[in-house]
């Protein structure tokens, strides 16, 4: 989903092993995977009648769920309910009791008879309400519109349901919209044909396949359409449009390229999961919402031709509709994937360089969102923040593909794919599968990006010496973040020797950490992190280095500044030096001497931790031989 409403109530939407393919033994691990209902019934269809009457926020329905008892005893059960009035209620074409509990958003129906794990039964609900969330009415340009929006707790309010994303209904739906014969109506799964009655027309929609309230839905509006076609091996998916008249010209070139998506996605992925796909673009709208085999997007994505947002959208097809996140702790696997699937579109599309751009596009907005708020993206604070669990998340997903090389994580995501098609799934499950497709131990990798928050921010410096025709090349790396966990990565470090390139790859896991990395040529110049792998701020210390490492300055830093309990001071000496290195608090009062000793050329750091003083401004001092330098820190408590 990638949406914005315009509306008063808005939605402010080491290295690995060899890979061998097993699917079959890899299968039968996974077979049990799938998340399902944990309460005391499941539901396995819904069937919807809904009418519009396409002249105000109203609307009338019958509710149809088949379900199946989990407990023994099962006598009374709730389902979510919010701004409708139910007139009758029947299990079992019995009326039985039923209460509307407001508060809760429920409805508690007694069953009038008792079931036993394994039973079935049939729920029926007479509904009408006018809804301000969820369903929602338009009479301005370009035409007359209602249509339904939920996620992520919608759906109750024009439906009765079991309003969780991991309970889909096993067994699909099937929604027939009445509406005015001048309407069409657009929802789930493949038009088995409409009936008119009087001035009356209704849409029988049908979706084979296991399906979260959330990603039902029903449109209507004086829509034209039109079809293009996906053709996997010897099979024909239709891929339907519904969109406004007076954008009928505009919609066929917005959609060139939807089929040929169709067709990569299927390639990376795994084959297109449903039987249909289409796309309906509605006014008053400002994004897109993957409702299963027929997104609704805005009639803007039409006008400005909005290639990355239709392919997100998409994506969902795998990656939110087909693989449903088990519950919206885990939003990441819906949202992280789509974003990401966006690039991979333009990559192939497009070309490597677009994709770079269209990536650090994606660090842009996450940097400057978690400039502003840091929280994980597992759980997050905000459930579809886009800096975080759109941009970062895409970030995980590339990240992962770095550390596993293109075709693992490839057939990650094949056996992801695989393993939870038409399931739910969680992180631990991404990142079991993970595991056992790229034989790596992952535990590290999604606690520092997925369950821990912001990202490794380096500060890095170099020099190097000769000996005997080699030389000796001595990295630091430091990590200054604050707030953040200290990341696990390996960096790609681009030398530029006098006799051509040469990339080292150095793990990094540490505050401070030191490297020797060892060439036959003399090391012109070093980049970190070239080809831009790792969502991270790099900041390298600009210090002079000659085969002599003859620095030019001192160069006194502090790397954190104010700072909580513990900061770092690094230095450069451009000769053998006594070195004095001392903190003094406001007074002048020395309160700690860092360094007091005799050093040779070079680069050096030190840490100060401040435990046990209190906050204020303090001066660290340098002293190297007649060189003096102070300067002003500040510990926040």
């Amino acid at each position: 989903m990638n949406y914005i409403f315009l509306v008063i109530c808005a939605f402010l939407k080491p290295s690995s092993p060899s890979y061998v393919d097993t699917k079959l033994e890899f299968n039968a691990k996974y077979a049990n995977f799938k998340s399902d209902s944990t309460h005391t019934f499941n539901v396995l269809y819904y069937k919807l009648d809904v009418y519009f009457p396409m002249n105000s926020r109203t609307l009338e329905g019958i509710c149809h769920i088949d379900a199946k008892s989990m407990t023994n005893g099962l006598d009374s059960f709730d389902l979510n309910l919010v701004e409708l009035d139910v007139d009758s209620v029947k299990i079992n074409n019995s009326l039985v009791n039923f209460t509307i509990i407001s508060d809760s958003g429920k409805v508690l129906i007694n069953s009038g008879q008792t079931f036993n794990i394994g039973d079935s039964f049939g729920i029926d609900m007479f509904y009408n309400g006018s809804p301000t969330y969820g369903y929602y009415y338009y009479s301005d340009s370009p035409e007359t519109t209602s249509f339904t929006m939920t996620e992520p707790w919608g759906s109750r309010n024009w439906f009765p349901c079991f309003d969780e994303p991991w309970d889909k209904a096993d067994n699909g739906c099937e929604i027939n919209i009445t509406v005015p014969k001048r309407f069409v109506a657009a929802s789930n799964g493949l038009l088995l044909g409409v009936d008119t009655s009087g001035n009356k027309a209704t849409y029988h929609w049908k979706e084979t396949h296991p399906i979260s309230t959330y990603l039902m839905a029903a449109t209507a509006s004086k829509f034209a359409t039109f079809s293009d076609w996906y053709h996997p091996s010897s099979d024909s998916i239709e891929v339907k449009y519904y969109i406004y008249r007076v954008d009928s010209a505009q919609a066929h070139i917005a959609f060139t390229n939807v089929v040929d998506m169709m067709t990569f996605f299927s390639s990376k992925f795994g084959g297109y999961p449903f039987s249909k796909y289409g796309m309906v673009a509605v006014s008053h709208f400002g994004g897109g919402m993957e409702h299963q085999t027929m997104t609704t997007i805005s009639r803007n994505w039409i006008i400005n031709s909005e290639e990355a947002g239709i392919a997100h959208e998409l994506a969902h097809m795998w990656w939110g509709d087909m693989i449903t996140c088990s519950d919206w702790k885990n939003i990441w696997i819906n949202e992280g994937f789509a974003t990401y699937s966006e690039a991979l579109y333009t990559e192939y599309k497009y070309g490597g360089q677009n994709f770079k751009d269209e990536m650090a596009l994606n660090a842009y907005y996450y940097f400057h969102r978690d400039s502003t708020e840091r929280f994980p993206i597992y759980n997050p604070k905000y459930l579809f923040d886009g800096g975080i669990v759109y941009r970062k998340a895409s970030w995980v997903l590339h990240m992962l593909r770095y550390l596993t090389g293109d075709s693992l994580f490839y057939s990650i995501l094949q056996n992801y794919y695989t393993a939870f098609k038409y399931g739910n799934a969680s992180t631990e499950d991404f990142k079991n599968v993970s595991e056992s497709t790229s034989g790596m131990e992952l535990d590290w990798f999604f606690n520092e990006w997925i369950y821990g928050q912001g990202h490794p921010k380096y500060m890095w410096s170099w020099s190097y010496n000769t000996q005997n025709d080699t030389s000796y090349i001595n990295l630091r790396i430091e990590q200054i973040q604050i707030n953040a966990p200290i990341f696990k990565m390996p960096i790609e470090l681009t030398v530029e020797t006098t006799s051509g390139t040469l990339v080292y790859t150095v793990w990094d896991s540490l505050i401070s950490q030191d490297f020797i990395l060892k060439t036959t040529s003399t090391p012109l110049n070093i980049t970190f992190d070239k080809d831009y792998r790792i969502l991270s701020e790099n900041l390298k210390v600009d210090v002079e280095e000659s085969s002599k490492t003859e620095f030019k300055n001192y160069n006194l830093n502090i790397s954190r500044n104010p700072f909580v309990c513990e900061t770092n001071i690094s230095y450069a000496l451009p000769v053998n030096s006594k070195i004095l290195l001392e903190v003094y608090d406001i007074t002048g009062k020395l309160v700690k001497t860092l360094v007091n000793k005799n050093e040779k050329q070079g680069y050096y750091h030190t840490n100060w931790t401040a435990k046990g003083y209190p906050s204020g401004i303090y001066f660290i001092k340098l002293i190297a031989g007649n060189y003096k330098e102070t300067k002003k820190l500040i510990l926040v408590k």
